[in-house]
């Protein structure tokens, strides 16, 4: 895996914010 976590997380977290 990436070092890109950070990026994944927030990736997640926008695309359930946005389906909210």
């Amino acid at each position: 895996m990436r070092h890109s976590t950070g990026q994944v997380v927030q990736y997640g977290m926008a695309l359930t914010w946005m389906a909210a």
